[in-house]
């Protein structure tokens, strides 16, 4: 008899530690973005039209280059080979390369 209570106890207590109750671990992989971020040495605040891929084109604002840290706003774009231009407000192009992100990189654009 305590044969059989000892190993009902054993299988009740290997029921109710296998069955995983409370907290489960889940793994996420990186946001499949890259960054661009505009930085002038000269001047700061202003903004200028951004163009990627000839397709992509937005209003980016141009913050002053510190040499500690990239500060300013950062804007998302997908990983990979990108055709970059940069116009003033009177359309004047102050930049035009091609350059490469990978994952999660900031790509500090720096304007004359």
């Amino acid at each position: 008899m305590k044969r059989i209570y000892i190993l009902f106890t054993l299988m009740t207590f290997l029921v109710l530690t296998g069955c995983s109750v409370g907290r489960m671990t889940q793994t996420y992989g990186k946001a499949d973005r890259a960054f661009l971020t505009f930085v002038s040495s000269h001047s700061g605040g202003g903004w200028v039209h951004v163009e990627v891929d000839h397709a992509i084109a937005f209003k980016a604002k141009v913050f002053r280059e510190k040499k500690h840290a990239i500060k300013g706003k950062k804007y998302a774009i997908r990983p990979g080979k990108h055709r970059v231009a940069v116009y003033t407000k009177s359309g004047h192009r102050v930049y035009d390369r091609i350059i490469f992100v990978s994952t999660r990189e900031t790509k500090k654009i720096v304007l004359p």
